[in-house]
């Protein structure tokens, strides 16, 4: 799952880059990309994105009742679209909707501003955090939890560290959130 954000900054195609993984799925007689999720509250996904057109498989656009009705009727032609909430999409109920299609474990992949939102809903149980051998940032540089942020104590997110594992020349961190 990403934000529009990160659908308009790096339009992802969310598929399975490894053959290897794309065999291990089709072995268990899954699609060889998982359910695909953008949460696009106004409905900006372009029709032409990667998300849209690379790679078989389900996808799913979250939109809300903001969108436009046209934005949406070009997106149901390629995505399942769900419209929850008002102005923004509800995340406590799209992931109850996202339940109810069976899908029960979500992989965010971003941007910070869906991150930051998923975790001050309460609705992230882990989180993957990579440091890898170069420094990329500055001022305006995203982070994990853009946005607003968790700026008093009374708003932190405490963490576990459940495992660390080198990769290359970087480390992979497994934390719980608790």
């Amino acid at each position: 799952m990403v934000g529009i954000g990160t659908v308009l900054a790096d339009d992802p195609s969310l598929t399975v880059k490894s053959e290897e993984c794309r065999q291990y799925r089709q072995k268990k007689g899954w699609d060889d990309n998982p359910v695909r999720i953008v949460v696009d509250s106004s409905g900006r996904t372009p029709p032409d994105s990667s998300f849209l057109n690379k790679g078989q498989g389900k996808r799913v656009v979250a939109v809300s009742e903001k969108a436009d009705p046209d934005s949406v009727s070009i997106l149901r032609n390629k995505a399942t679209v769900i419209i929850l909430g008002e102005n923004e999409v509800d995340l406590v109920l799209l992931l109850d909707n996202l339940g109810a299609m069976g899908i029960h474990r979500i992989m965010v992949e971003g941007g910070g501003t869906l991150i930051a939102a998923l975790i001050r809903a309460g609705l992230v149980d882990e989180i993957y955090t990579f440091i890898g051998n170069i420094i990329i940032g500055g001022r305006d540089a995203p982070t994990l939890a853009d946005g607003e942020g968790f700026m008093n104590e009374s708003s932190f997110t405490r963490l576990r560290l459940q495992d660390a594992c080198r990769i290359e020349e970087g480390i992979l961190l497994h934390w719980i959130v608790f």
